[in-house]
């Protein structure tokens, strides 16, 4: 995968190599060492006198303005290595770390600012603008986060509601996490073309990447698989509500003696529980393991029950229009014995 390839790149160059080291230029200088040695006439003794002055680089407005932002980026980067998981970020993306995070990307571009304006030399200049381009990946990593912590908490509600019976406000819970989870997808796209950017400056002569944006960079390509599973369990939740949904429904039907629309309802919830239960099943073969507060065994157990429930009341619902009383009733317990079933 490219953004495997890339971030793997990427952990051999720096974010040292975004700001360099501290060196002339903006207003630092430096003393010299001076050695003076006097060689006397053949009447004298030899004598050898050296004077030493002592080596300082002073850094100038510039350099501290790029030093200034290099702090403020690394520390953000420490914040977010390794990356939370989805519902980590639920719990680490609150609004004063998000407000936390960007003002410290908005006072690093901020120093930048006056680096570029302090007339900077060349090599000062190049270090502006590679981290202009770290500021700019960790500032999409962040949006990024925000949106995936909004995911989980749509999501995570969700399952609440499914569990309390309010099927349509987990129907519509679901739909905003499925949403938030494409938006995320695409963000994570343009973290890619982020990532190129910041490899476009790497210099091998230069050190390596701190290891916090090292860690940040190859952490972020695990998202593909978390995205993947995080898209089972949402589509694996909405076939369960359907499903549930479908099957309240048949029964009220068959008690109204509404049989054929009972049957209808009850193919309906069937078909729902399987493909929730296909879902449920990928999520948990992924060998990334998740977290997203519900075991998606014990849900495909579930829905692999209302799926059962539902083809028995089917079942109940054709004998009843059919005026078969005793092979209803069977199918009818059968029924609800499914549905009752703990997992």
């Amino acid at each position: 995968m490219e953004r495997r390839r890339l971030l793997r790149f990427l952990g051999t160059a720096g974010l040292a190599a975004g700001a360099g080291c501290i060196s002339g230029g903006g207003g630092g200088g430096q003393d010299t060492t001076e050695t003076t040695t006097e060689t006397p006439t053949t009447a004298e003794t030899t004598t050898t006198r050296t004077t030493t002055a002592t080596t300082e680089t002073t850094a100038g407005p510039v350099d501290r303005s790029i030093a200034d932002a290099r702090e403020n980026l690394r520390s953000v980067a420490e914040r977010l290595s390794p990356s939370p998981t989805p519902t980590e970020s639920q719990q680490s993306m609150d609004s004063f770390t998000v407000d936390d995070l960007k003002g410290r990307i908005a006072a690093a571009e901020g120093s930048l600012d006056e680096a570029a304006d302090g007339g900077p030399d060349e090599d000062q200049r190049g270090r502006i603008e590679r981290l202009r381009a770290i500021a700019d990946f960790l500032g999409g990593y962040v949006d990024f986060l925000v949106v995936v912590r909004d995911a989980t908490r749509a999501f995570k509600n969700a399952t609440f509601q499914v569990e309390s019976g309010v099927y349509d406000d987990a129907t519509s819970l679901l739909e905003s996490a499925k949403s938030n989870l494409e938006t995320a997808r695409e963000q994570l796209d343009a973290i890619d073309a982020k990532a190129t950017e910041v490899g476009s400056f790497y210099d091998p002569g230069e050190d390596v990447f701190d290891g916090e944006l090292r860690d940040l960079m190859n952490e972020s390509a695990e998202w593909d698989t978390r995205f993947d599973v995080f898209a089972s369990l949402v589509d694996g939740e909405l076939g369960l509500v359907t499903a549930l949904q479908s099957y309240s429904t048949g029964v009220s039907d068959y008690s109204s003696e509404e049989y054929g629309a009972a049957a209808e309802a009850f193919s309906t919830a069937e078909n729902a529980a399987s493909d929730a239960v296909e879902h449920y099943q990928q999520a948990t073969s992924s060998s990334l393991v998740m977290n997203f507060g519900i075991d998606p065994g014990a849900r495909a157990c579930r829905a692999e029950n209302v799926a059962e429930a539902a083809t028995n009341y089917h079942q109940a619902a054709v004998a009843a229009g059919e005026g078969r009383s005793g092979d209803a009733g069977e199918a009818r317990s059968a029924a609800e014995a499914a549905f009752e079933r703990e997992c």
